[in-house]
């Protein structure tokens, strides 16, 4: 019976890291490192990250981002204004250069989950859809992840 459970323990520690490793190649893109940040009951907004790898000799530039899981989903940058970190959408999209790999990640351009349709809960497993220019659209899975968040993050997180 230890056994057994050994097993199951280990395969599923396997799919969960297969799952948050997930590589998808599109193109002259490659997308990888997808999860979003778990939500607290009552929160209605969540953030989401990626790497973005342009192998290509020709820029792109991701135009529109989706999820059924919220109302609407941002590009979002991080800027310092008057000494005071604020994070901003990124109206015209986010440029990845030939040859060049953008991460979106914490305290940086990521993906903000906005009017959230439902609680995200760790371990959970939610499509993200992108746009991009000249590429085209394509469905990602990104994994829920939990994590510390600093008072700090928190703060900056709700000054739009």
């Amino acid at each position: 019976m230890r056994t057994l459970f050994i097993f199951f323990l280990a395969l599923f520690i396997s799919l969960m890291q297969s799952a948050n490793a997930q590589k998808v190649e599109f193109g002259e893109l490659v997308i990888s490192n997808a999860w979003i940040r778990n939500t607290p009951a009552n929160h209605h907004l969540t953030a989401g990250y990626l790497k973005i790898e342009n192998v290509g000799d020709m820029d792109d530039k991701l135009i529109d981002v989706s999820s059924s899981i919220a109302e609407e989903v941002e590009i979002h940058q991080i800027i310092m204004e008057n000494e005071i970190i604020k994070m901003r959408p990124l109206k015209d999209g986010l440029t990845i250069r030939a040859g060049d790999i953008v991460h979106l990640k914490p305290g940086s351009v990521h993906l903000m989950f906005l009017r959230l349709k439902k609680l995200i809960l760790p371990t959970e497993l939610y499509e993200i859809n992108l746009t991009f220019l000249n590429a085209g659209k394509l469905t990602v899975k990104a994994l829920v992840k939990s994590g510390p968040i600093s008072a700090m993050q928190h703060q900056n997180e709700h000054k739009h």
